[in-house]
């Protein structure tokens, strides 16, 4: 697996699946949710269509800076607690290189270009 498979599997992995969990599971609301989840499940469902398009993004926007800042401080473009930090990541034998950070941020930029039509 080299860089940019890594980055596409860890995208749709988490972006893809957990905004379509999160979507679903706010939908399908049921009162054995726990109390955080029924209220926000509650308020989600008295949203029209359009607001609630608008929530499941900016969850993906979440999901997207989380990301973005955890690769960051992987490649040590970011500090954790001031430090720099560097891990290597292996799939198999390969070493997964490069500035992932940067492969990621290049991937959701086309992304919300193909989806805006630009």
């Amino acid at each position: 697996m080299n860089s940019n498979d890594f980055i596409l599997a860890l995208r749709e992995n988490v972006i893809g699946t957990l905004t379509k969990y999160y979507e679903q599971e706010l939908n399908d609301f049921t009162p054995e949710y726990p109390p955080g989840w029924q209220l926000i499940a509650q308020w989600y469902n008295s949203l029209e269509p359009e607001q609630k398009a608008h929530f499941i993004e900016f969850i993906r926007t979440i999901q997207v800076d989380t990301i973005s800042l955890v690769l960051g401080i992987f490649v040590g473009k970011d500090y954790l607690n001031e430090e720099q930090v560097e891990l290597t990541l292996m799939a198999g034998e390969e070493v997964i290189t490069g500035d992932l950070q940067d492969i990621f941020l290049e991937i959701e930029e086309d992304f919300l270009k193909k989806k805006l039509g630009l």
